[in-house]
């Protein structure tokens, strides 16, 4: 039952920082809007980023399926 609690851990602190990261590059780049580069532009790409780490995530989730 230890590793659960140390995986569960690592995993929350891994959480935290990803977002206090992610929270920090979102401010800098929200303190950077001008006339031609928008908030929404921010957002459009925290989305694009978001899919494409997902989209280059899958091949290896569905090859650990294969694998088991």
């Amino acid at each position: 039952m230890s590793w659960l609690i140390g995986t569960s851990l690592i995993g929350i602190s891994a959480a935290f920082a990803t977002t206090f990261d992610d929270n920090l590059y979102l401010t800098a780049f929200f303190g950077k809007v001008n006339r031609s580069f928008r908030p929404k532009h921010v957002i459009v790409g925290e989305f694009v980023g978001f899919t494409a780490l997902v989209f280059a995530s899958l091949p290896g989730f569905l090859g650990g399926l294969v694998l088991r």
